[in-house]
């Protein structure tokens, strides 16, 4: 239980990231991941020296780079559509693992196909207000669903990428993959910054925001993913993790002062319903994965 404790935990950080970017002027959403990971690479500066020299491991290079993809993919895509349409596609990624117990194990959880269909259907309710897209489906929209979708696609494949890995005996250590996710990301993103920067940015509004950006929605979460992809069954973490964006509504209604409409409460209590029904059957679905590992 502990660890699924942390599964919300990731969840309840992350929601917290619209919070903080609220607080970012003038700079661009690419260039604000910048930030997140020069800010976390910081954050992780005791462990650059362990990682660099484990850094050609396998088990340290594609976990960190499928979650560097993700933080990348998810914040281009709210630059592309609407942020409804894309949080409730980033919140998808339940489906990985379902899909992929039906190929690799010839396995149908009807209970999670049920508490996945709940879940998504109250997550639904919670953001679409019926006018969230109206210019039609041109490059600019299936860039962002793309992107959206590629972000849930990998924050699956990398819960059960460590899930099978450490069922399989393999150490984990997840403060260098952790580690790795920052300074990849960082790498990844440093061209786009030397281009965009200017002097206008080093605020001391943006950077107060960005520190708390990449400390409590970007370090943390990171390191609980981490933490609870490693014990917690890739479907109950993921599913758990479809509450970040009612969390996050949640917190706008307490912090900014966001009114919540009934739809949005109505939904709310669709998705604690469906959770409700991962966290009964979380037993009997790790019992299931021991024995099929």
């Amino acid at each position: 239980m502990r660890y699924v404790v942390m599964s919300f935990g990731c969840a309840l950080f992350w929601a917290t990231t619209g919070i903080f970017i609220r607080g970012i002027h003038g700079i661009a959403g690419i260039d604000i991941v910048w930030l997140r990971f020069f800010f976390c690479s910081l954050f992780s500066v005791f462990y650059l020296k362990k990682f660099i020299a484990a850094v050609s491991r396998e088990i340290i290079i594609f976990p960190s780079l499928l979650m560097s993809g993700y933080y990348i993919c998810a914040t281009l895509s709210f630059m592309y559509i609407p942020i409804a349409i894309a949080t409730l596609l980033v919140s998808l990624s339940p489906a990985v693992p379902i899909v992929f117990n039906i190929c690799r194990y010839r396995t149908v959880r009807i209970h999670e196909i049920v508490s996945f269909g709940l879940i998504g259907g109250g997550i639904t309710l919670f953001l679409w207000s019926g006018n969230g897209h109206s210019g039609g489906v041109g490059t600019h929209f299936l860039i962002g669903l793309i992107l959206a979708l590629s972000s849930a696609c990998i924050r699956g494949v990398f819960s059960i990428l460590i899930w099978e890995k450490g069922a399989k005996g393999h150490a984990i250590e997840g403060s260098l993959i952790n580690t790795g996710t920052f300074v990849y990301g960082l790498i990844l993103t440093t061209p786009h910054m030397v281009v965009a920067y200017h002097a206008s940015m080093l605020t001391y509004q943006n950077m107060t925001a960005a520190v708390l950006l990449a400390f409590v929605s970007t370090y943390l979460p990171t390191s609980l993913n981490t933490k609870a992809s490693l014990k917690v069954s890739p479907f109950v973490h993921q599913a758990v993790g479809m509450a970040t964006p009612i969390l996050a509504g949640i917190m706008a209604w307490l912090a900014l002062g966001e009114k919540m409409s009934g739809q949005e409460i109505t939904g709310c209590c669709v998705v604690l319903f469906g959770l409700a029904l991962v966290l009964r059957t979380r037993p009997a679905q790790k019992k299931a994965m021991a024995k099929s590992g």
